[in-house]
């Protein structure tokens, strides 16, 4: 939840798939593996094929119109926070690319047909984020401001992504339409950020602001936390919706 003395405005525009000119409904790509709705394993099954086609996924695909997903593109992230924190920082990151969601290992899938409502657990080793940012604010007791290139990177993510979809009829079939789309990360063990031209490159200021950057991690990372989950989110939602409109749910699930 986002606190009153705390706006986070996330903007994000990104482009997943290429103009599609049929109107035929896609299959499912050769590399995929099926798994069967009645299937009384379904649950191991797709954990293993989620796995298989967020390898397969990484360079796109383009039968389903989809470009490469990894790096991902976000295109901006602006969290504003009120003052009297110990943390208080106004970040605006542009042109972010985010790295290594092809790297995960899928732990736990649960899905519910009927209600067409899905969980899933997955383990990302390291995330990395690479942008364009301005800042301004306070960590701690330190001013902090810059403009310029930034790297941040997350270590060993555990994340949680829990959605649901409508049904929508295309050409007689059914599809569906992701309508919600919760990601949540957690015991993360470390974030490391470098911000280059911070204090308008004056170096006495800017290795100790860095510093206190990295060894109190957790602070900032509680702060840029939900943001980040709603930028991952939004994005992975729209991947999600790529491939669910391309791909009828009789040929996603089959009998």
């Amino acid at each position: 939840m986002i606190s009153l003395n705390r706006i986070v405005i996330l903007v994000v525009v990104v482009t997943l798939a290429k103009t599609r000119t049929s109107t035929e409904a896609a299959k499912l790509p050769p590399e995929f593996d099926i798994c069967k709705r009645n299937d009384p394993n379904i649950n191991t099954c797709l954990r293993s094929a989620i796995q298989k086609a967020i390898r397969v996924m990484k360079d796109g695909i383009p039968s389903l119109h989809l470009l490469p997903t990894d790096p991902l593109d976000i295109t901006r992230i602006t969290i504003e926070q009120g003052r009297n924190r110990p943390v208080s920082l106004s970040m605006d990151l542009r042109d972010m690319k985010l790295r290594g969601l092809s790297t995960c290992e899928v732990r736990n899938v649960s899905i519910d047909i009927p209600n067409k409502h899905v969980e899933v657990d997955v383990f990302i080793p390291l995330l990395t984020l690479d942008s364009n940012y301005i800042m301004d604010g306070k960590f701690l007791v330190l001013p902090v401001t810059g403009e310029g290139k930034s790297v941040g990177k997350i270590e060993n993510a555990h994340i949680h992504v829990n959605f649901e979809a409508k049904p929508e009829i295309k050409k007689g079939n059914e599809h569906w339409n992701v309508f919600r789309f919760d990601l949540t990360i957690s015991n993360i063990t470390k974030l490391e950020t470098e911000f280059e031209n911070l204090f308008n490159g004056n170096q006495e200021l800017a290795k100790p602001t860095i510093a206190a950057l990295n060894d109190d991690w957790s602070l900032l990372w509680d702060e840029v936390r939900p943001a980040m989950e709603i930028a991952f989110g939004t994005v992975l939602k729209n991947v999600a919706n790529v491939i669910f409109s391309s791909v009828a749910e009789k040929d996603m699930l089959p009998l």
